[in-house]
């Protein structure tokens, strides 16, 4: 694993941080603190690999059946702004069985609202929803098909072309 270098960098005097009315140094950690977020969030998702670490959404994309080490092994949802149940069940099904028992979902929050909102079944009493909250240590944990769900901002809609849904560990 190479480590790659973030910094933050904010501009403020000896002075000031000595003769200020309140706790400058306190909001000047608080500012650096979500700057390091911000880069680290960018960068784990759309980094190039180019003296920055390589994104999840930025590394090369291969047909599932196609994987290797090295690629982004990917399932083609038939709608470009829908994802179904099935393909859902075939995502979670292409991972490796080494790596099922720690797998989480990740995605969008739009996406998120969009897949809680799906059934599967034939009809009437036979229809569920494939989101199933769970309380798992005293929390309430969205879970989808009984694997934890993480909804993150820097992950895409659903839109032609997009990753708008990650299953992995």
């Amino acid at each position: 694993i190479t480590p790659y270098e973030i910094y933050a960098n904010p501009a403020v005097s000896q002075i000031l941080l000595e003769d200020t009315a309140f706790d400058i140094e306190a909001e000047i950690n608080e500012a650096v603190a979500q700057e390091f977020s911000d880069q680290e969030n960018t960068k784990f998702f759309n980094g190039t690999g180019t003296a920055q670490i390589q994104g999840l959404l930025a590394g090369t994309t291969v047909d599932d059946a196609s994987w290797v080490d090295g690629k982004v092994g990917i399932l083609t949802a038939a709608s470009s702004t829908a994802v179904t149940g099935d393909e859902l069940i075939d995502l979670q099904d292409a991972l490796k069985d080494r790596y099922q028992a720690n797998a989480t979902w990740l995605m969008n929050k739009k996406t998120f609202t969009a897949i809680r909102k799906l059934k599967q079944g034939s009809g009437g009493a036979d229809r569920y929803l494939l989101w199933t909250p769970e309380i798992i240590g005293g929390r309430l944990v969205n879970t989808l098909m009984g694997v934890p769900v993480k909804k993150c901002s820097a992950m895409p809609v659903m839109a032609a072309g997009a990753l708008a849904v990650v299953y992995g560990d």
